[in-house]
């Protein structure tokens, strides 16, 4: 499936589940990835870090928002001292791929934590 066709199919659906928004953003400018997130980003809520109100499933989504662009450090580690807080989140956890780590410190920021304490 091409990247196109992915772009057309998730303009489809934000169609259908909101039509006064899907109108309001404007269509992507080519296909680079660079082009695509500006366009995605404009539809993003003005304020991403404030964790109050909602859901703690939106919450935790306004966690994880506001930690785009962590990276490993170096590249391919797996770790970063940002990524070692997020560590924290789960006990007895080694260095390895941090996805999981993200995800239960993303959760415990909007408190849910995941798993036991």
């Amino acid at each position: 499936m091409s990247v196109e066709a992915v772009l057309a199919r998730i303009a489809e659906l934000d169609q259908a589940l909101n039509p006064q928004r899907a109108r309001q953003a404007a269509a992507p400018q080519g296909t680079s990835f660079a082009g695509v997130l500006g366009s995605a980003s404009s539809i993003l809520p003005a304020s991403t870090t404030a964790l109050t109100g909602g859901t703690p499933g939106l919450r935790a989504l306004q966690a994880a928002q506001a930690e785009v662009g962590v990276a490993e450090q170096p590249p391919g580690s797996n770790d970063s001292p940002r990524i070692a807080q997020y560590r924290e989140a789960t006990a007895g956890s080694g260095v390895g791929p941090w996805c999981a780590y993200f995800t239960s410190w993303a959760a415990a920021q909007a408190g849910v934590p995941l798993g036991e304490a």
